[in-house]
């Protein structure tokens, strides 16, 4: 998170726009995005790591790369054309130009989202499809024909150490309409979404999170494993706002002093939390590094839940904590979870 956009979620800006929470309707609404999946078939038997997003991110970032960039003699930081160049905004998110007073920031949002197929310990056999959905947002969207090529090299190129080698099917919007088929030449516009308002509305004191994959939250510099409700909240305020001003042309707004002490009135009725150790190897670093992060469920309670269901249902679009390019931080919310229904358990923490 920027220096900036910290200071503002620590509620050190001044923002009197809105008292409470009604500003997280209009905040969020700011979002813009595009869901689509792609499609990989397995052209013969691939031994691939069980969890994909650091795969899927090297090989479709390694692609994207090599098509569009056109001094590779220079680093991305260096590069005149960094600000127009689709990979390195992309990936290599570089400071935006137009906005002056954020030009000391040392960390910019990556625009992009790859959620990998589920957990898939055992060989992909000939014929077997790969299935992730690509999530870009704002002035992302622009790139789609240029990722979408990607996608094509890196099924080509092959996935993994040992380079087994896919090939792209097909790539369909969000509503399942087909934007690219193997063999066409035409390649379809991905539908602009938002948050629903409908998907804000909800009347009960009651919710459920449910982390569904790895969910590196940090307070104070060290991972919590048990992230509370208002921890949650100032990961999302972050994330969110970020997304939101670097990529969507949006701005920061509201009283956020006033809603991180809301939420740090919700209180946590239960949880079933496991703490997965996942790592990635970085070829830049040359070693191992960690993902390490918990999945699971927290169900929380509290008067003022239904005003905070605008942010939780943008954080299943943006993701939550480190590493949501390679799709850590995975979440679904049930507003309509209900005290004494379905497995409250407040006895195990791993």
């Amino acid at each position: 998170m920027s220096d900036n956009i910290d200071r503002w979620v620590r509620g050190e800006s001044s923002c009197d726009q809105d008292l409470g929470l009604a500003f997280l309707g209009p905040f969020v609404s700011q979002l813009r995005y595009a869901r689509v999946r792609l499609e990989l078939a397995a052209c013969g038997e691939a031994r691939l790591p069980p969890f994909l997003g650091s795969t899927l991110r090297g090989g479709l970032a390694g692609a994207l790369k090599r098509l569009v960039c056109a001094l590779r003699t220079q680093d991305c930081p260096e590069c005149l054309l960094r600000e127009r160049c689709h990979y390195s905004v992309l990936f290599e998110t570089p400071p935006d130009s137009r906005l002056e007073t954020w030009q000391n920031q040392q960390a910019w949002p990556r625009p992009i989202v790859i959620e990998p197929p589920a957990l898939h310990p055992e060989p992909w056999v000939a014929g077997e499809t790969l299935a992730f959905d690509l999530v870009l947002f704002g002035r992302a969207m622009e790139a789609f024909p240029f990722v979408a090529v990607a996608a094509g090299k890196m099924a080509e190129a092959g996935l993994g150490f040992r380079r087994k080698r896919f090939e792209l099917v097909r790539i369909l919007d969000e509503d399942g309409s087909v934007l690219f088929g193997a063999g066409e030449t035409a390649l379809g516009r991905p539908s602009v979404l938002g948050i629903e308002p409908a998907a804000m509305e909800a009347d009960g004191q009651h919710i459920r999170v449910r982390f569904v994959t790895p969910t590196r939250i940090f307070e104070e510099g060290l991972r919590t494993r048990i992230p509370d409700f208002r921890a949650l909240v100032k990961s999302l305020l972050g994330r969110v706002s970020s997304l939101v001003l670097f990529h969507c042309g949006g701005t920061p707004m509201g009283d956020v002093a006033t809603a991180l002490a809301l939420a740090s009135g919700v209180e946590t009725l239960g949880f079933q939390l496991d703490d997965i150790d996942l790592k990635r190897w970085s070829n830049r670093q040359q070693q191992k590094l960690p993902l390490n992060g918990v999945v699971g469920t927290s169900d929380f309670g509290g008067d003022c839940l239904p005003g905070f269901l605008p942010l939780l249902k943008a954080g299943e679009v943006t993701h939550i904590g480190k590493g949501t390019v390679f799709g850590l931080g995975q979440i679904l919310v049930d507003c309509h979870w209900r005290v004494g229904g379905v497995g409250v358990d407040t006895a195990r923490n791993v």
